[in-house]
């Protein structure tokens, strides 16, 4: 008996300003357009999300509304369009990310906060304030600040052809704030670099079955591609693959044996 799996899968990510994280707690909502039969899926708390079993057909898919007005802040885009596809290996459909923003105030609002041009100018050159030592050791060499100014070569000397980030626990698929950081690096070098193309492998340690280990590492993939994709990567650029527990470089008998073989590992060429 031949069994297809048909799933999606896709993140949920709140931005504002230059910070960016997921935004757990909500629900999207999947409709058949031709039966307009609808399912509702709750996010985990990184802001990730997939449904297994779902019907060949054409979807669309929203954040709920009502959820938004709470948080008051609007969704980019509004709905994503998808179809899954009846196929002899069975369908994954991946890319459906959303982006969430604060709700902009009005004009009017905003002036009345917003001291003059020309004191805001005189200010920051004179009371900027002095980072922490804390702070600075604890942002390192990844600064966003640093990487919206950082010259092109300066870019290229920290991005690795090949580098591995590390979760804390068996079952983690969320972004650490480390590899967010990287990741905007990464953005900005494939964007000035458009025939580079990024590779992305997932492992954990041997915590469960081949099936979850090999899901949970391919959610770790999709986390990371969903962040690319949103910041302006195309996916075709982007290759996953989860490995599960396989190829361990340290001992699963050991807790920091597998906090080694819980990583993605992030290469381009």
């Amino acid at each position: 008996m031949l069994i297809r799996i048909l799933m999606y899968e896709g993140i949920v990510l709140r931005v504002e300003g230059t910070d960016t994280s997921g935004q757990g707690g909500v629900k999207v909502h999947i409709v058949n357009k031709e039966t307009k039969d609808e399912q509702t899926v709750p996010v985990f708390s990184d802001g990730s999300f997939y449904k297994s079993g779902i019907l060949p057909g054409n979807y669309t898919i929203y954040v709920d509304s009502m959820q938004l007005r709470v948080l008051d802040c609007e969704p980019q885009p509004r709905f994503i369009d998808f179809e899954v596809r009846s196929l002899a290996d069975g369908d994954y459909v991946t890319g459906l990310g959303f982006a969430i923003y604060p709700r902009t105030t009005s004009k009017d609002k905003s002036a009345k906060t917003i001291p003059p041009k020309t004191d805001v100018k005189d200010t920051a050159k004179t009371q900027e304030k002095p980072k922490a030592k804390d702070e600075e050791k604890a942002i390192g060499k990844y600064d966003r600040n640093k990487i919206e100014t950082a010259e092109p070569t300066r870019i290229e000397q920290i991005i690795s052809k090949e580098k591995s980030f590390y979760y804390r626990f068996t079952k983690d698929t969320a972004l650490s704030k480390e590899l967010r950081e990287y990741l905007d690096l990464l953005s900005k070098h494939l964007k000035a670099n458009t025939n580079i193309k990024v590779f992305l492998t997932g492992f954990t340690d041997n915590f469960s079955t081949l099936e979850g280990t090999l899901e949970i590492s391919n959610k770790r993939c999709h986390v990371v591609e969903e962040y690319l994709i949103s910041s302006g990567i195309e996916k075709s650029r982007i290759i996953c693959k989860g490995m599960g527990s396989t190829n361990p470089i340290g001992d699963n008998s050991k807790p920091e044996g597998r906090e080694k073989n819980r990583r993605i590992e992030i290469k381009i060429e």
